[in-house]
């Protein structure tokens, strides 16, 4: 508190702040709603997709009993192998995905999530589209040779949610589920659309406008382009512009009206300093000051 009684700039912005309360309350309150429509807008559109990747094989293949790693030599061998016959290696002998299923008759339900892995394209960081007809479409690969591989565009999830693969740290030393999204192009995992906390704090790091652009470009790869961008331009509009900047327009008011009524109160206080005078004048007409030795000054009052 003597901090704050010592520094008059501090003082006014605290000040400010507390006669601007009522106000920010209602602006904060406008923002959260957009935050939360926006976030159920981005369930319902974009739940699951920011997992989608370019696969090396068409479907999830089983996980190795003998390389635990992808640091073991083993390894590289081991993707040669699953990519010149991954039908050898195939973990499930049903599709990916069924349109007939539904999320309870999914077999990655029914028997639930595997020992599996869906090797992923590490060369292209970038979301694709699970339909593969818009967005970003997964590349032909060749080998320069007579053997090419039409990478997949696949998800560790179905198209239910329901998770493919056990949550193991093998083999790449952090929970299997995460590896479609465990690296810094995709931020670690957190910025998606699974659920509402997901969707809100993904909504709010695009307000601030941190890394807006990188989520909305994953979003028109795996989505379509031209909603995705209109929804994101006007959640940067909207609440990244207009509204945020409400918050500073209520501050910048308060501190207008506390700065005027400090004025008016200095204005105050020398009126009445004034008007002391003018009476201490008329009741003593003639007086004069002479300075005492002892540098106090006396006033002689005619009688």
């Amino acid at each position: 508190m003597r901090s704050v009684s010592k520094l008059p700039g501090l003082q006014k912005i605290i000040g400010a702040l507390l006669d601007s309360a009522g106000d920010l309350i209602n602006v904060i309150l406008l923002l959260t709603f957009l935050i939360v429509w926006f976030s159920i807008i981005g369930m319902q559109f974009w739940k699951g997709l920011l997992h989608a990747r370019c696969r090396l094989t068409p479907y999830p293949v089983i996980m190795p009993s003998t390389c635990n790693s992808t640091s073991d030599l083993c390894w590289n061998d081991y993707i040669k192998s699953v990519t010149e016959n991954p039908a050898r290696y195939r973990c499930l002998d049903d599709d990916n995905d069924n349109v007939l299923w539904t999320q309870s008759t999914s077999p990655w339900f029914t028997d639930g999530p595997r020992d599996c892995i869906w090797p992923i394209d590490d060369t292209d960081e970038r979301v694709c589209n699970l339909n593969g007809n818009r967005g970003h479409i997964c590349s032909l690969f060749s080998n320069g040779s007579n053997f090419k591989i039409q990478y997949t565009c696949g998800s560790n999830f179905d198209s239910f949610g329901n998770p493919r693969f056990i949550d193991d740290d093998r083999p790449y030393g952090f929970p299997r589920m995460r590896s479609a999204t465990f690296s810094d192009a995709f931020n670690w995992g957190f910025t998606n659309y699974d659920s509402f906390f997901s969707s809100f704090l993904t909504t709010f790091q695009v307000i601030t406008l941190e890394g807006w652009s990188d989520i909305m470009y994953q979003v028109t790869d795996a989505w379509l382009h031209v909603p995705a961008i209109i929804i994101f331009a006007c959640q940067v509009i909207v609440c990244g512009y207009i509204v945020l900047n409400l918050v500073l327009a209520v501050i910048t008011k308060s501190m207008d009206e506390l700065e005027t009524t400090v004025r008016e109160q200095s204005d105050g206080d020398d009126n009445d300093t004034g008007t002391f005078q003018g009476d201490f004048d008329g009741k003593y007409p003639y007086h004069s000051k002479d300075c005492c030795e002892d540098d106090v000054c006396r006033v002689s009052l005619s009688t």
